[in-house]
């Protein structure tokens, strides 16, 4: 079992979840306990349409809070976002998850997709190490 790798599975599924369903999300997180319990993040601002850095910094501080505490061993974050394609120069949406561990290692891995009219095509994962 690696914390860092089933943050990231649970942060991708919640994702393709929302976009299959709404077509879009707000920035969420995930975090594994130390018992390896895995529970879903969520944060608000209080506001109907939030300010989605803003959501992704209270992610950030809500996490490193609790790892600092020993409270968790690993939590991520997903947002979407746009990235240039492999193919061109081009922008191409994508799910962000960068995830951190508790002894501060953390990963961006960033799962490329098309929609087209009410289907999305899922792209190859790409993974590279990241500042959390």
């Amino acid at each position: 079992m690696n914390p860092m790798n089933e943050v990231r599975d649970l942060c991708f599924i919640q994702a393709k979840h929302f976009l299959e369903e709404s077509g879009e999300f707000y920035p969420f997180g995930a975090i594994m306990l130390e018992n390896s319990e895995i529970k879903p993040l969520s944060a608000s601002t209080g506001e109907e349409y939030p300010d989605s850095n803003i959501l992704i910094q209270l992610l950030k501080k809500d996490i490193s809070s609790r790892l600092n505490n020993g409270d968790i061993i690993a939590g991520g974050i997903g947002v979407d976002v746009f990235i240039k394609s492999s193919k061109d120069s081009s922008q191409i949406s994508a799910i962000e998850v960068k995830v951190i561990n508790k002894d501060g290692k953390s990963f961006a891995w960033y799962l490329p997709y098309i929609v087209q009219g009410k289907n999305i095509f899922y792209q190859d994962i790409i993974e590279e190490e990241c500042n959390f």
